[in-house]
């Protein structure tokens, strides 16, 4: 983090009258700082509804591997490209909608132009929960995220997640799990591909939105 940056989040922390974290992680990363009145800190788990998930209607799941999130350029979506082109035994998955589709039409053409990757658009939350359901892999390249919403959805819909070993990704997800380097990617998506490959429930039904809202009212009542 740039020193500007980190002055700037020590000023916000310090006019702060309560810290929430979502995990327990984050909570010792910043007692271990050294530099917050942890009497401010508590940790209040996601916002996140994990009703939806019951709805889902469960298909047979495929050999695909899918991109989560929006396919901006915090995202790195052409990164994702690369892996396809390494793997063309494999089916690889964009979802494009709205701002994404049509802000991104080089991505689109070239996705495109790929035999082993598939763009679907404009699909409805329900439809992509569909989508996600029958994938075995989802894999981010993004460099920046805060909540890791997207993981959540696939380690509730028994989705293999791997993603970076930075951002929000650390504190959810065990270290197996996670990459370095573009090559180290790569090979975790040859080694959880084809096969039965499942990943054991990795999932802690205490970090939903009802439970953060409630820790929230708690802290301020």
């Amino acid at each position: 983090m740039k020193k500007w940056l980190r002055h700037s989040e020590r000023a916000w922390f310090e006019i702060a009258t309560r810290i929430f974290v979502a995990t327990q992680k984050p909570y010792l990363d910043l007692q271990a700082s050294g530099l917050i009145d942890m009497a401010k800190v508590r940790i209040v788990g996601h916002p996140f509804d994990i009703s939806v998930f019951s709805k889902v209607e469960r298909k047979p799941r495929q050999d695909w591997v899918i991109f989560p999130h929006r396919v901006d350029i915090d995202k790195q979506p052409f990164e994702f490209l690369s892996l396809a082109k390494l793997r063309p035994g494999m089916k690889f998955i964009f979802t494009f909608g709205g701002k994404g589709f049509e802000s991104n039409i080089e991505l689109y053409e070239k996705a495109s132009e790929i035999e082993n990757v598939i763009c679907y658009e404009h699909l409805s939350k329900k439809q992509y929960y569909e989508l996600l359901a029958q994938c075995k892999i989802m894999v981010s390249t993004a460099i920046q995220e805060n909540w890791g919403v997207a993981t959540y959805e696939a380690l509730h819909l028994g989705v293999i997640p791997i993603c970076p070993r930075s951002c929000s990704y650390q504190y959810i997800l065990p270290d197996f799990l996670l990459y370095n380097t573009f090559e180290e990617m790569v090979q975790l998506v040859s080694n959880f591909s084809g096969g039965d490959a499942v990943l054991d429930s990795y999932w802690d039904d205490g970090k939903s939105a009802e439970v953060m809202v409630k820790s929230m009212l708690e802290c301020i009542e």
